[in-house]
């Protein structure tokens, strides 16, 4: 029982962990799902602004007129700002004009989310020639996308301007090869934050979300791996999209379970719990398994008692008469009085020796004593005044013709 307790807590205990494994993964993906969902209907916003802007969008010789460039900035700005609107987490939504075309370093427009009201305002639009190309804080959200010439998201970014930090997803307009301008929205970071929060596994298990570079780090709560991951873990996180199991690192001198998958902007979500955690629900089910087997060994050896006094001790007393009857002890006793099988064989045990006990003794025909019980009779006698020097006579008497009843 012992061993086959061992076998069960040792298998019980692997699939339990399997289990943890199980869980910190699909909690990875559960999150990656949903911060996936906020990224493609920003990314589906942004295209239709686009795909709408190219529909009556001026040539580039005409957008060189402030008139015709303005009347069309208002109207891609009411339809920005409607789309923005209607899009969960959204901060800023802006089309903004290449300087050389325009002549002029704000062109285009600039809406921003009020924290008050919640609704969108056109704000001054940055002036893009008064900063540095490489200051990502002021116009990052301009320069890369040009630079990188396709649609994409930029990493995490404090926005100085509006004083928010945010994620942007931003395209770049062409006519031809000749750049118009940038199309794109800002989204609050905490937004993907609280999405992050929702993780609730383990008391210890957390969230990392890795740029795309895995050169920053952003946490759901506590700071475990710091400002940057070591060697092993950032060769892990770009060594694929995701991870193929549950990986176990050393982090700070306690040994840590860590899980990550890729968004569709290339940044990674990364679940992490401590070992010790995950190990919790084996120890829980050995637990378990301990006290179930007390239990079990206790009800069974219960049930042995049990048994042992019901049955096995009224066999062995049926059986200990039974030899002593074939010894000549014609006064041993069955005393089992169950109301069970077992009660029956002793009463059914007892009538039989009382019958064999009667031919044994009684002669067949006269129903008196026969010789061998006179002679036990005066065995006894004999032995019993051995030691109280008594006194005793035999008188016997001879009748005849008893079997031809005269």
């Amino acid at each position: 029982m012992i061993l086959l307790l061992s076998v069960t807590l040792i298998i019980s205990g692997k699939i339990s962990f399997q289990n943890a494994e199980i869980m910190m993964r699909e909690s990875c993906h559960s999150l990656a799902l949903e911060l996936n969902d906020q990224l493609n209907l920003v990314e589906l916003t942004v295209n239709n602004l686009y795909d709408i802007s190219e529909k009556f969008r001026p040539s580039i010789d005409k957008l060189k007129n402030d008139e015709i460039t303005s009347e069309y900035m208002k109207q891609m700005s009411e339809i920005a700002v409607s789309a923005a609107k209607n899009t969960d987490g959204a901060v800023a939504v802006y089309y903004r004009l290449n300087p050389d075309i325009t002549e002029e370093g704000t062109s285009g427009f600039f809406c921003v989310r009020s924290k008050e009201t919640g609704e969108f305002e056109r704000w001054k639009a940055t002036d893009l020639e008064a900063y540095d190309v490489n200051d990502t804080e002021h116009v990052g959200w301009y320069y890369l996308p040009v630079w990188s010439g396709k649609p994409m998201w930029t990493e995490p970014y404090h926005n100085a301007n509006i004083d928010v930090k945010m994620v942007s997803y931003v395209i770049p307009v062409y006519d031809g090869s000749a750049l118009i301008g940038v199309i794109g929205m800002d989204i609050d970071f905490t937004k993907f934050e609280s999405i992050m929060n929702k993780l609730d596994v383990y008391e210890s298990s957390g969230v990392a979300l890795s740029s795309m570079s895995s050169s920053q780090i952003h946490y759901q709560k506590e700071d475990l791996f710091g400002d940057s991951f070591d060697d092993d873990i950032y060769s892990l996180l770009q060594g694929s999209r995701q991870s193929e199991k549950v990986q176990f690192v050393n982090i700070n001198g306690e040994k840590y379970g860590i899980y990550f998958t890729m968004l569709e902007n290339h940044m990674k979500i990364v679940t992490y719990a401590k070992a010790s955690d995950m190990n919790s629900q084996m120890y829980s089910i050995i637990v378990i398994g301990v006290i179930v087997f007390i239990i079990v060994f206790a009800i069974t050896l219960i049930f042995s008692l049990r048994l042992s006094r019901n049955i096995v001790k009224p066999l062995m007393e049926i059986m200990e008469t039974t030899k002593l009857y074939a010894a000549g002890n014609w006064d041993a006793k069955v005393t089992c009085n169950s109301e069970d099988e077992v009660g029956e064989l002793a009463n059914e045990t007892k009538e039989y020796i009382s019958k064999l006990k009667s031919l044994a003794k009684k002669d067949g025909l006269t129903g008196l004593r026969n010789r061998n019980d006179y002679l036990m009779y005066i065995e006894g006698c004999i032995e019993e005044n051995k030691w109280s020097d008594g006194k005793m006579a035999v008188v016997m008497m001879d009748v005849n013709n008893l079997k031809n009843g005269k």
